[in-house]
């Protein structure tokens, strides 16, 4: 998101001369370039880090669209398409990660106290806690994520005219659909619920 907010400010500037700029010149180039070298060093992993390693997270996929950082019709592109979907596709929707315990299953009643949900981790630690009481299979699907695919596998149909990536773009669009609620739902009609 760096490198996409340094390209699109970089793009004001053009636009609308005489923009003051917030950093010293140059400053703006030289995020773009060493986040594109981070990037590449590190894709298509998510992160690298010790201690937080992870190698597939659906977040990848807003670099693809709608940041446009990674080429939607590129190889790195279509490694992260493939990871995501082999490893975070579910029933319903798209893990954001393996072991996520962010609205995992009984995630109310697993973080309640005095029968109310009081706390979100904001801390490495916090989530880490919060992680280890996910179980395979139990972490939320999250409804954000097909649509997006669907946009991808758009973008690439529109380029390619290839049907495999049509048929992709419709299956994914399908799913987004699938996941909105019907009149029946003790929430109401019409929500996209983190299932």
């Amino acid at each position: 998101a760096v490198v996409a907010g340094a390209k699109e400010f970089k793009k004001l500037l053009d636009k609308y001369e005489g923009m003051i700029v917030p950093c010293a010149d140059g400053t703006l180039d030289e995020i773009e370039e060493r986040g594109v070298e981070v990037l590449e060093a590190l894709l298509p992993r998510e992160c690298a880090s010790p201690g937080k390693e992870r190698e597939v997270d659906s977040a990848l996929l807003f670099l693809i669209y709608p940041l446009n950082i990674v080429p939607p019709g590129s190889a790195m592109a279509k490694t992260i398409l493939r990871r995501v979907d082999e490893q975070l596709s579910g029933k319903i929707g798209l893990r954001r990660y393996n072991g996520d315990g962010y609205w995992c299953k009984d995630f109310k009643e697993r973080f309640a106290v005095h029968g109310k949900y009081t706390k979100v981790a904001t801390s490495d630690q916090d989530i880490a806690i919060r992680n280890k009481l996910a179980k395979p299979g139990e972490e939320a699907q999250w409804c954000i994520f097909d649509s997006t695919l669907s946009s991808i596998y758009g973008l690439l149909y529109k380029d390619t005219k290839d049907y495999d990536d049509l048929k992709r773009q419709q299956f994914h669009f399908g799913r987004s659909l699938a996941q909105v609620t019907g009149p029946e739902c003790p929430s109401g009609a019409w929500h996209l619920p983190e299932c």
